[in-house]
């Protein structure tokens, strides 16, 4: 009897302790289908973060020549109109002769004749200096000359070939020649400082009139291409951005005509706008990659000038294009460009495995998931825990966070979604 029970407990126990096993399986094979399977990455602690800012460009000339008027005139017609390509030397517009006077009456000539003139007036003064400077040179050889003389004098005097008279007459001929050096030197000092003087002067008024020059050079350069007709030819090659109306006055130091000079990609910048956001992305020198979708090409572009526009919070950037860019730009032309910059991050993880609190902005915080492992009987757990972490370099893909050092060899949740909680179960691969 005892046996018999004691048979039936030991089996008992086994089936006991098989049942245990089998729904221990059963309940971890169950409940896998109820946990969310999760994808990971690895925390990267130093890594290159690219950045790209996209933004949009219009071809605007680099120079603009504005042709204004030195007096009032009639423009009679134009010979071209606005958007027209034209080349240095092309007629653009005539002048209505019977209004006013139109050629014009350039003093530079006379101007010129003027400095001449002056110039002449230095050469004299510099001359006569040197003639005294002769006169002088000449007097000291002539007394160098009666020295000697005297010398030989006193000798035949001594011989008894000659009288003492012409010993005397030999040193008054060298005391008036004495005196006439000292007088001639005396004279040269003072022309020399009235020289000095009067070439200043001479100095100052040709310095006037070569800035007299200087101003008409300016102020003539739309007539100096006017010819006896009446007719302006164009100063340089380019297109025609506005032109003034024509058979009215048009009052002195207006505009006639404005040609933008674009003959090639180097005649010519990129204008663009960008969010004061972006400023870190611009730096003087930086490349940027246009493209031209009507004539699929891409063209690169210099960054040269930053200023910023404080009322509506957006900077301005210009740039030149490369050189060796063939073909001629177009005006106006939109074109979508690219600025890529690497940046150095640590502690780099991925831009989908974060939840910002407050948009994608450099210094706001966000949540991310870790896995943790817990080690049991049936095996080892893994759960999702939350972790509050501060972006600090943003890039297009990833992005480097401040308040993952502790946790550099985790994994992080890459596929985040309303399922993933802190402290949620989860399975990975």
């Amino acid at each position: 009897m005892n046996s018999s029970i004691l048979k039936g407990l030991k089996r008992l126990s086994v089936e006991f302790i098989v049942l245990i096993f089998i729904l221990g399986f059963f309940s971890k094979t169950v409940s896998g289908f109820f946990i969310t399977e999760v994808q990971t990455v690895r925390i990267v602690k130093e890594q290159n973060i690219s950045k790209t800012l996209k933004l949009q460009g219009a071809i605007e000339p680099r120079e603009i020549l504005k042709v204004l008027l030195e007096r009032d005139i009639v423009v009679d017609s134009y010979f071209v109109n606005v958007g027209d390509r034209v080349k240095e030397g092309d007629p653009v517009f005539k002048i209505d002769p019977t209004y006013g006077n139109f050629i014009s009456q350039d003093p530079l000539t006379d101007l010129k004749l003027k400095i001449e003139n002056e110039e002449m007036k230095k050469e004299r003064i510099l001359w006569n200096l040197h003639r005294e400077e002769i006169s002088i040179d000449e007097i000291i050889d002539t007394l160098e000359k009666e020295e000697l003389n005297l010398k030989d004098t006193e000798i035949l005097h001594q011989a008894g070939a000659i009288p003492y008279a012409d010993i005397k007459r030999a040193k008054e001929r060298i005391k008036d020649i004495k005196a006439d050096l000292e007088k001639a030197k005396s004279n040269y000092e003072f022309s020399q400082k009235e020289a000095e003087i009067s070439l200043k002067n001479i100095d100052y008024i040709i310095n006037n009139y070569k800035i007299e020059i200087a101003h008409l050079n300016i102020k003539n350069e739309f007539y100096s291409t006017i010819d006896k007709d009446g007719i302006y030819y164009a100063a340089a090659s380019g297109v025609i951005l506005n032109v003034n109306n024509p058979k009215v006055i048009l009052r002195k130091d207006t505009p006639i005509v404005e040609i933008a000079e674009a003959e090639g990609y180097d005649t010519v910048k990129i204008v663009g706008y960008v969010n004061e956001n972006d400023q870190e992305l611009l730096e003087l020198g930086t490349s940027i990659r246009f493209r031209e979708d009507s004539k699929n090409k891409t063209l690169d572009v210099k960054l040269t000038n930053i200023s910023k526009i404080s009322q509506n919070r957006l900077i301005k950037i210009e740039g030149i294009f490369d050189e060796g860019i063939k073909g001629k730009p177009l005006l106006g032309s939109v074109l979508d460009g690219t600025i890529l910059k690497n940046v150095n991050g640590s502690y780099v993880i991925p831009k989908a495995a974060i939840i910002p609190t407050e948009g994608f902005q450099e210094g706001k915080s966000g949540v991310v998931y870790i896995v943790e492992a817990e080690e049991g009987v049936l095996g080892t757990k893994y759960t999702a825990k939350e972790i509050i972490i501060i972006m600090e370099t943003i890039g297009d893909l990833s992005v480097a966070v401040k308040g993952l050092e502790a946790y550099a060899e985790n994994l992080i949740i890459n596929n985040l979604s309303y399922k993933i909680k802190d402290g949620v179960r989860v399975n990975w691969k």
